[in-house]
């Protein structure tokens, strides 16, 4: 019973904070500075004009409240009669990267008659109903310096939760002046701080009345989205790995293929014991004999890079800093002669996911983008990963594995790989504050190191390899 009470209590005060935020954002959105100072002077007039024998301050009173409404009473009419003034489009770029910023730009076209001065134009983003779970586990970087009350309510913390949902904080950027007909460019910028998908859905233009106190809304649905990639570690040189090249029939194309489409060298007649999925069907109409598709001989390196996403919500700092570690590792696989293999588990539909990557055509983005979306996976099992690995380590000449846990069940998955000779190397990531001593084995030596949240970039330059 107190539970329930509890999180009913908790859904009223997010949704208590949800509309707080929503009409502190239209009320400062509506006023302009000099409308906010009009404002002020307005009540503190009314306050000290309230003994009209004793004072004039109420005379100055009047005259604010005559001139607030007038400004209020042109802005409800240009509102109500005048018609659609601009044209807008947004141009996004390709992808961005956490914690850089973003510069893009927007075209607008002053349709109308008059000029037009001290337009302010913003990005429009949705208030996000955030769960309790969200806003639980959710890390105000400035809690630690508020005060008790704040945050115990917990106010501030829903507003950086707020910011931190729609991928980051978009300011509003003021041009002076579009005359008519006039087609002009503006820069907008924002610095987005988590990965993922951005939705990008509405573009307001507010445009003063003339006494310039308060702002009337041209809102434009502009609906478009951007991915923005993890950021990434430095991988120093020394901790890059190069396997074993080894010989596969048909190369990269059959290993990265799940059909059989993949490009051949010549042609030949059919032998005694050749396979049938090797016969070039196309040709036997024409020779009206059968003839076999001969590949070229091929021998490079496959690495893969397993990333163990198995946590709760509450190592959720820990995971990016995982991530990013595995975005680093991921470049510093770039080179010729080379496969990569990305495994990992999907947590909205809970299956493993595995995409491999040619390092000599592939371009990085490439790999960033299949590392942008993944989530904490809370509920799967790490053995469906371990499996999977295992079922293709024969072909696998190095192994980089980033662990956010370590238990019996990751040492015996870590020894199966040792054991079929691949070149390892395994990362831990545990949390800032985590005291536990990982002790490593005899026969992990060289091949596990430790890294703390918050201090990769350092761990990773400590880190010497013989």
């Amino acid at each position: 019973m107190k539970i329930t009470f509890y999180k009913q209590y908790m859904h009223w005060r997010l949704l208590g904070f949800a509309r707080l935020l929503f009409w502190g954002d239209k009320f400062k959105q509506r006023f302009s500075v000099a409308g906010m100072a009009l404002l002020s002077l307005l009540v503190l007039t009314m306050v000290f004009g309230v003994n009209t024998s004793k004072t004039l301050i109420y005379q100055m009173f009047s005259l604010l409240l005559v001139l607030f409404c007038v400004a209020l009473l042109l802005n409800i009419i240009l509102a109500l009669f005048k018609k659609r003034q601009f044209v807008i489009q947004r141009q996004l770029p390709i992808s961005a990267t956490v914690n850089v910023p973003v510069a893009y730009s927007i075209e607008l076209h002053n349709q109308g008659t008059p000029d037009v001065y001290r337009l302010r134009m913003g990005e429009r983003m949705p208030v996000v109903q955030s769960s309790l779970a969200q806003f639980s586990t959710a890390h105000d970087p400035l809690e630690e310096q508020r005060n008790w009350y704040d945050r115990k309510i917990g106010f501030y913390r829903f507003v950086w939760l707020q910011t931190w949902l729609r991928g980051g904080e978009f300011h509003t950027q003021i041009v002076e002046k579009i005359a008519t007909q006039q087609v002009f460019y503006q820069t907008m910028h924002f610095t987005p701080i988590r990965r993922g998908w951005v939705h990008f859905s509405r573009l307001r233009l507010a445009l003063a009345e003339p006494f310039g106190l308060m702002y009337r809304f041209e809102t434009h649905e502009q609906a478009q989205s951007l991915l923005v990639l993890p950021k990434r570690y430095v991988i120093p040189q020394h901790l890059s790995l190069v396997g074993v090249q080894q010989y596969q029939q048909g190369g990269i194309t059959q290993i990265s293929a799940a059909d059989d489409t993949q490009e051949f060298q010549s042609l030949r007649e059919y032998r005694a014991g050749d396979s049938p999925r090797h016969i070039h069907w196309a040709s036997l109409a024409k020779a009206e004999k059968p003839l076999v598709k001969q590949y070229q001989d091929e021998h490079f390196s496959r690495q893969v890079l397993v990333l163990d996403s198995f946590a709760d919500e509450t190592k959720a700092d820990t995971f990016e800093e995982a991530v990013s570690l595995a975005a680093g590792f991921a470049l510093t696989m770039e080179h010729g002669d080379c496969l990569l293999d990305m495994m990992f588990i999907h947590k909205t539909n809970k299956h493993t996911g595995t995409l491999t990557f040619d390092c000599a055509l592939e371009q990085p983005e490439q790999m960033l983008q299949a590392l942008a979306n993944l989530d904490v996976c809370s509920q799967a099992k790490f053995q469906d990963l371990a499996d999977l690995v295992l079922r293709q380590s024969t072909s696998f000449g190095a192994c980089v594995l980033i662990v956010m846990a370590w238990d019996e069940e990751r040492l015996a998955f870590v020894r199966q790989l040792l054991a079929q000779d691949i070149v390892l190397r395994v990362f831990l990531l545990i949390e800032s504050k985590d005291n536990t001593v990982y002790r490593s084995l005899v026969e992990l030596e060289g091949h596990f190191h430790v890294l703390r949240a918050g201090e990769v970039q350092q761990g990773l330059d400590n880190i010497d390899v013989v």
